[in-house]
């Protein structure tokens, strides 16, 4: 028998919580097959199985936090150590009378569970209850539909009761049926035919129709709880540091980026057939940058507040911030001045689909230099980036849109798109910043400067 404990995926890892399990309780799986996935606060990764064999014990569930080793999985492979004990997981306890199920905070006899509605002695002939209605079943379980059913029962003023011809009170369960039947002014009655949770539905809906009884509160208005995912944390905690660590200085240029437009569109289709790639503006601006961050490098500094320094890594990796649907993401291409556009093209490619994917790994999290940012992907035209901290600057890009030019021949139409810089004023001048900016528009105004292989 083999034990398998969760290990440490990345670095300082010390827990995870638990996204899908693919291998069941029964299930046969291969060596390198994947078990689960798993959720931390930078990526999730599918667990591998180390072994082949038979699933004997699976000790979590999906949403569950797991951390490092613990044992989550015991599988049959052969091995001498088939003797050890195995992982204890608590079922869930039964009622007695055949079991039981759980809805909301009573628990159930798997017998007869009705719903009803009392009688008004009201003499006036408009009364404002119906008539009682019985729904019967043989049992209810605790899905999603009959939890709203009961809820819908109790909203619209109808009494709950709780019945079994095999009542015992002697089991908490039913005695705690029996006090909520009695709490409700009603006795005990057995009710033997069984009907479907359609006819349930279709029952209490008759019973509302037919009752001029309000409902005090709207379902829509319930209280809400939604867990945070590791992820969504860790961006919780970057963005609370970079507020808490930078003098922010934002800088915002326009830049008529005309030719480059009209370059794009001229070998587009030429490249993407020769190279599969579709190239975007992003990888032209990203070019430009790195060619302007090479003149100011203190944008891409780090200060050592312990030894009052400024760290140059002597890398030029650029991060790229990529919307998920697990929440933001800063992925980075390493050594991006040494690319060429159709290099970073790929790259940014093939990046954001890993991200989006699930399968970015932790080192490609890691080490930028500079942070760029595409706010234009969602249509904004302006915005005030967060500096991926402990970064010293980013760039945020906003749509290219037609605007009226006044040039020394007129008034020509022009394209024209926001650079903002934002930095951080404890070690960057706003000059420098300036001067950054202008030369990224050099870059951008005049793209033939740039090659594109």
């Amino acid at each position: 028998m083999f034990k398998f404990k969760f290990a440490d995926i990345g670095e300082g890892l010390h827990e995870g919580v638990v996204a899908e399990i693919y291998k069941k309780e029964g299930d046969m799986v291969k060596e390198g097959e994947a078990l689960f996935s798993v959720e931390t606060d930078k990526v999730t990764s599918d667990i591998p199985s180390p072994v082949t064999g038979k699933i004997i014990k699976v000790a979590m569930f999906k949403g569950d936090t797991i951390h490092v080793g613990q044992e989550i999985y015991q599988i049959e492979d052969g091995s001498s150590s088939s003797s050890s004990v195995g992982i204890k997981t608590e079922a869930p306890k039964k009622a007695g009378g055949g079991g039981a199920s759980v809805v909301g905070e009573v628990a159930v006899s798997d017998e007869v569970m009705s719903f009803g509605r009392v009688n008004s002695n009201s003499s006036n002939s408009q009364s404002q209850v119906s008539p009682r209605e019985i729904v019967q079943s043989a049992s209810i379980s605790a899905t999603p539909e009959n939890r709203r059913a009961l809820a819908r029962a109790k909203m619209l003023g109808q009494s709950v009761v709780f019945e079994t011809n095999t009542l015992n009170s002697s089991e908490s369960s039913n005695r705690r049926a029996l006090a909520r039947a009695k709490m409700l002014g009603q006795s005990p009655e057995i009710v033997s035919k069984p009907v479907s949770i359609q006819q349930i539905q279709q029952n209490v809906e008759k019973a509302v129709s037919n009752s001029q009884v309000q409902p005090l509160i709207s379902l829509a208005n319930e209280l809400k709880r939604e867990k945070v995912t590791p992820i969504r944390k860790a961006i919780a905690k970057a963005m609370k540091n970079s507020w808490s660590n930078v003098a922010y200085t934002n800088l915002v240029n326009e830049i008529n980026v005309g030719s480059l437009v009209s370059l794009r569109e001229k070998i587009k289709d030429s490249v993407q057939d020769l190279t599969g790639v579709k190239v975007t503006f992003l990888p032209f601006i990203i070019k430009a940058i790195t060619l302007a961050l090479k003149e100011f490098p203190v944008l891409m500094a780090k200060y050592d507040e312990q030894a009052s320094e400024l760290v140059y890594s002597g890398t030029l990796n650029i991060g790229i911030a990529v919307d998920t649907e697990a929440g933001l993401m800063v992925p980075v291409i390493k050594n991006a001045d040494k690319l060429n556009i159709i290099e970073i093209a790929k790259e940014i490619t093939r990046l954001a689909v890993a991200a989006r994917d699930k399968k970015i790994k932790a080192d490609e999290l890691k080490g930028s230099d500079f942070t760029v940012t595409n706010y234009a992907s969602v249509g904004s035209l302006f915005g005030i980036p967060v500096i991926n901290y402990p970064d010293m600057a980013i760039a945020g890009i906003g749509v290219i849109k037609d605007e009226p030019i006044v040039t020394k021949n007129g008034i020509v139409a022009g394209k024209i798109m926001n650079l903002t810089v934002a930095a951080d004023h404890r070690w960057v001048d706003g000059a420098t910043i300036g001067r950054f900016a202008q030369k990224v528009k050099h870059f951008l105004e005049n793209p033939e400067l740039l090659g594109v292989f």
